[in-house]
């Protein structure tokens, strides 16, 4: 668990693992799982921004 400073910085809480189980390294040993992953959220959060206003719009 990460927990938020006043000062905007983060700092490890009681030596618990960091998240995914990944060594606390600030860059991933590959790029690409990473990069696929932020599009597949992008991806994901359009299509439900999309729903949304296809929900809202036959609702009205």
């Amino acid at each position: 668990m990460y927990q938020g400073r006043p000062d905007g910085g983060l700092i490890e809480v009681e030596g618990r693992p960091p998240p995914r189980g990944r060594p606390s390294t600030t860059q991933p040993r590959n790029g690409r799982t990473t990069m696929n992953r932020g599009l597949i959220g992008t991806i994901i959060g359009i299509l439900v921004i999309i729903i949304l206003v296809i929900v809202i719009l036959q609702l009205t």
